[in-house]
């Protein structure tokens, strides 16, 4: 098992101190502290670090933890102009990059993301395996710049439970990001991904639990509300 923790990128901003250095020293911590991964979060309603900009400046700073996004909302960006950002974050950080892809919550603030980019909020989920699709061709074919990682990084999708969503997990994606509430509904979900008969590599899953505790590892001055951590934990099906 593999443990991973979430910079804390949303939470300065609810506070209303935005202290994108205190992030990257945050990020320092964890790696010292024996995590495997520290993952980013992605907005553009929310005010927050972007997400490829701020794993650029951890990778700079580390050296041997995984870099994640949790969720980059792919549908909102250029698919080769994501996979010319991914390959060159990957080529920054010698390998270690992994792309957590969602494509938005159904919802009034995940409709404002896609309406301040003039982007169509519906069929979001087709448009985000179409951009997998077209991320893989790039970086293995057609890309101006290589990643480091044979095929590209890891790409795992961000989504809920349903048959389709399982589905869809093992025809075209390498990991299964979920959001889901309890032990049991990952059991189920294994079930559906049995049941659908699919065969090949096992996908990497990521479990997520929500912690308010104190922790240690947070270095000095950084706010009460970096001190609450993600913590996520990702192993092999």
């Amino acid at each position: 098992m593999h443990i991973g923790i979430m910079l804390p990128s949303r939470e300065t901003a609810m506070t209303g101190h935005h202290d994108a250095a205190a992030l990257i020293s945050f990020a320092q911590a964890a790696e010292q502290a024996g995590f495997d991964s520290v993952w980013a979060g992605d907005s553009l309603a929310r005010t927050r670090v972007e997400p490829l900009s701020l794993l650029s400046a951890v990778a700079a700073v580390t050296s041997r933890v995984r870099l994640g996004t949790a969720a980059l909302i792919a549908p909102l960006r250029h698919p080769r102009l994501l996979a010319y950002q991914a390959a060159s974050l990957d080529q920054l950080s010698a390998g270690r990059l992994v792309l957590g892809l969602g494509s938005g919550a159904p919802g009034p603030t995940s409709e404002s993301e896609f309406a301040a980019v003039d982007i169509p909020f519906a069929k979001r989920a087709t448009r985000l395996d179409d951009a997998v699709d077209i991320l893989r061709r790039t970086w293995q074919t057609e890309g101006p710049l290589p990643p480091v990682q044979p095929g590209g990084p890891a790409l795992w999708l961000a989504s809920g439970d349903s048959p389709r969503v399982i589905a869809r997990v093992a025809d075209h994606y390498d990991g299964w990001l979920p959001y889901l509430p309890d032990v049991d509904a990952y059991a189920r979900a294994l079930g559906n991904r049995s049941s659908a008969g699919r065969i090949g590599p096992s996908p990497r899953v990521s479990t997520r639990r929500w912690s308010s505790t104190r922790t240690r590892i947070a270095p000095s001055g950084l706010s009460t509300a970096m001190r609450s951590l993600t913590i996520a934990s990702r192993w092999t099906l």
